[in-house]
This record gives C-alpha cells, structure tokens and sequence, in this order.
C-alpha cells in the first residue's frame, strides 16, 4: 500500500473544505489548504517509494529526512483537517522504526553488491557457467524462489488501495501491527460466517475515496444525495462541512457524469452508483465524434466476443468506432498492441457485461427538440456542449470540449475539410466586443489550430468586426448559429 492511500483513508472528509476553527485564526501566517496538504502527502509518498526502493545510502538518508519534515508540518493542521490517525502519531512510528529501515537498506545493498559479484564471475573465463549453477544449487534455488514470491507479494500490496496489512518487508511505514492485523480477520471471518449462515447480502459499497479532477468531496456526496433521493442543501453544508459554492460544483459535476439529470433526478441507483465510482473518470465518455450511447457500446462490445474485433470495423463510422475502442481500452477490456496491429481482448464476455452494468446511460436530445432549447438561459458550460453537438450535426469531426481552467480562452477544438478550428463560445446578454476576438486569435496559436472563431447567441460590436478582419478571426453570430441549428434538424 502506499503512504498517500492510507492518509487518505485516515482522513475525515467532512474536514476537507477549508472550514477553520476561528478560535486559531489569530495566527497572521499563510496557512495549508486542503490542495496543498494532499500535494504534500502524495510528495511523502514518492519520497517512501524511493526510500523503500533505493540501494543509495545519502539518498535513504534524504527521503527519510524530507518525509519527516512533511510530517512536522501536517501535524500543525491536525486540528483543522482531523486525521482519524494523527501525522504526529506517523511521524512517531516512522523514527520508532528506524533501525529497522537500515537494517533493509543495508540488505538491499548486501544483495545488490552479491549480484554484481555473480555477473562478474559469470562474465570471466577462469570460470565456467556450469560450475557457478552447481555451487550451491539448493540455495539458489530458494533465493530465487522468495526473490520472487517477495516481489509479488510487495506488488499486490502497493496495488490494493483498501489492503492495510504492510509488507515489513517493502516499507518504509508499518501502519498496524499483527494483532490488529488479526483481530481484523477474525471480524471479517466472523462476517463471512454470519452473511453465510443467514443468507443475507449486504448492498455493494465503492472503495475508492475520492476522483481526480472532481471536487474531494463528490463520493460522499454524491452518495448522500442518492441515498436521500433529495439535494438538503443545508444539512449537507453542515454535515460534510463544506460551502454553498462547493456543493453546487458537486451537483455539477454529477450532472455531467450522468448521475442526476438537469433537472437533479437520479439516473442511476444507489448501487449503481458505487460500481460507477469504480470506473469512472472525468472525461471517460466524452466521445470526439460522436454523442456516447450505452447501447451502442453494449452492442459493439458484444459482436467483439461474438464474431471478433474486425466484424465492428464497418458499423458505424470509423471516427466513431474508434471514439468506442478507445473507451474500451481506458476500461482495460481490450488493449492495442502496436506490434501486430491488433487489438488483443482482456476480458471475458462475463466480466465485460459487468462492466456494462457501471456504465451509466446518457439521455439524448432528440435533434427535433434543438431548436426547442432556449440557448440564452444556458449556463457557459452548458452552451458549450451545446455548441459542441450542433457542430457535429453539420459535418464538423474531432470535435472536443476544452478543460474550464487553463483553456486559453479556446472552448472547443474541431475540424472540417482538413480545416482545423479553435472556438471560444460566449453565451452573453449583451453583444461581444473586441477583448473575446484577441483571446481567440492567442488561444489559436497556442493550440496550432487553422482559424479563430468566436461563436455566441448575441452579435458583435463594430469594434469587435473591425479586430476580427484585421487578426483574420471568424465571427459566427447568433444567425449563423441559428443556421447551424437547423442544418442540424434537417
């Protein structure tokens, strides 16, 4: 297991957004937010990998050092982020363990030095390869055999995000010893026994604690939500102690995974849910060239096992075929070896319709009902994926929505005829003056795009016209939209 998962594990979420304790205000210095803690933790956790690994004397000592400062310093915020195990309390257990650390480092360069022996040895003439084999065949034979079966062991316990018991062995932290580590299989063989006995199947329930790139809190509280069949926007503020900005970036953020719909309706169950946390990632089913469908990767999926990879090739587009494969191969279902030019199936038919079930659905627009949606109450974000499907219906490829932040003014990326666009949309109330042209023409260059747009719902200041034709942008104003809608409903 790695450092940065069980500090996570120790950490109390409801702790986790910036709430302070007024009464230690009175200190005037800069303190740790929570970005910055977890960038220091998962520092540490670099640090304990080197330090677990390294046959490098100074280069132990450094690591060791850098994650004993890092700890110091968390453990100034234990009151403000409540870690269930205090960093003070690692922090102990890390100088208590010392001498043994060194005693493995110094083991570690034990061996490393006896292999350089042997390939020295094996490389000379004085000595035959035969008579190296034969020196002390049964030793050999056992060194490999636990070389062996400790690499595997270290490897499937830093790969099991929920595994607590440590490898004494491959670590620099021990965080339970073996009574715990007992007492914990008593309990769950005491749970086994109990759930085999009476029958009774408790409801599935994700491991993972948090999703890179959505807010650190949206497992939890996305779970309640669904749990409650309600958004209860001030007992959720309370309980898991965050702002009112932050729980509508959480509501967001489902609304774009498909969890709730626009309206904030359940699109999956509870269950679902948790098997959906285990796979998802932000961006995960956001096709280039086509609106993700469930069914269709349901079907693609299933001609694979039944008839091969190359009977999908033909059924839809290529663009939007690949869109699916590439899906396919974030989930691990198939992987393409560049080798043999083929894809090579990783799963069975079984456990790929497993997958399915965490696949959530995503609700369509019927293209007779664009022209419906009143495109100037929509939200940026909103107008954007809006944009983004209108320019698929007329003829527009690689069509990809840009991250909020860091985008370079640039909204959406696409391509026509060879022509390579980058789009900043501006959904206003008012008409679009000259500062959006300058920032579509730099986002240009820094995405190496063919042409500028700037397309919005209103229309263009004279100035803004005058900037564009100088700078070569395109401006595409709520006629041409309006015109796009309707090639896309014919």
């Amino acid at each position: 297991m790695s450092f940065i998962s069980k500090i996570l594990d120790a950490f109390k979420m409801e702790s986790t957004r910036g709430m302070e304790n007024s009464a230690d205000r009175s200190d005037k210095r800069k303190e740790m937010s929570v970005s910055e803690a977890l960038s220091e933790i998962n520092r540490a956790n670099l640090l304990a990998d080197i330090a677990n690994k390294t046959t490098d004397r100074e280069e132990f000592y450094n690591s060791i050092g850098e994650i004993e400062n890092i700890l110091t310093e968390l453990s100034k915020y234990e009151h403000k982020f409540g870690f269930s195990y205090p960093p003070s309390a690692h922090l102990r257990d890390l100088r208590h363990g010392r001498d043994k650390q060194i005693e493995l480092l110094e083991k570690r360069i034990a061996e490393k030095e006896k292999e350089a022996v042997k390939e020295s040895v094996s490389a000379t003439d004085e000595v035959r390869e035969d008579d190296i084999l034969i020196e002390e065949p049964e030793k050999i034979a056992k060194d490999i055999v636990c070389e062996e079966k400790r690499e595997s062991t270290c490897q499937a316990l830093q790969e099991d995000m929920a595994d607590s018991a440590i490898c004494e062995e491959c670590t620099v932290f021990d965080y339970k010893n073996q009574d715990e580590i007992q007492v914990e299989d008593e309990i769950k063989n005491i749970e086994e026994d109990y759930l085999e006995s009476s029958g009774e199947v408790y409801p599935y329930r994700s491991k993972r604690l948090i999703i890179s790139g959505l807010h650190i809190c949206f497992i939890i509280v996305a779970r309640e939500i669904l749990e409650q069949n309600a958004i209860n926007i001030i007992p959720l503020m309370r309980e898991y102690k965050i702002s009112e900005d932050d729980l509508n970036q959480i509501i967001r953020e489902m609304q774009e995974s498909n969890v709730i719909d626009k309206s904030n309706t359940p699109m999956m169950s509870v269950e679902e849910f948790e098997r959906f946390v285990d796979i998802y990632e932000p961006g995960l089913f956001k096709c280039k060239n086509c609106v993700f469908d469930k069914k269709n990767f349901t079907d693609i999926g299933e001609m694979v096992f039944e008839k091969g990879m190359e009977s999908v090739y033909d059924i839809l587009p290529a663009n939007e075929i690949l869109d699916y494969l590439n899906i396919m191969e974030s989930l691990k279902i198939i992987s393409y070896d560049d080798c043999t030019n083929k894809y090579d199936i990783l799963v069975t038919k079984e456990d790929f319709y497993k997958i399915c079930k965490s696949v959530p659905n995503f609700r369509k627009e019927e293209s007779n009902t664009v022209q419906e949606i009143n495109i100037d109450n929509m939200e940026g974000h909103d107008f954007e994926y809006y944009c983004a499907d209108v320019l698929r219906e007329n003829g527009f490829t690689n069509v990809e929505v840009t991250k909020g932040s860091g985008d370079h003014g640039i909204d959406i990326l696409a391509e026509k005829d060879d022509i390579t666009y980058a789009i900043q949309c501006k959904c206003y109330a008012s008409d679009i003056g000259n500062a959006a042209v300058q920032q579509a023409h730099t986002g240009k260059s820094i995405y190496k795009k063919d042409i500028a747009v700037v397309l919005t719902n209103r229309y263009f200041t004279a100035q803004a016209k005058e900037e564009a034709a100088a700078l070569g942008v395109k401006l595409w104003d709520r006629d041409k939209l309006n015109i796009m809608i309707e090639r896309a409903n014919s």
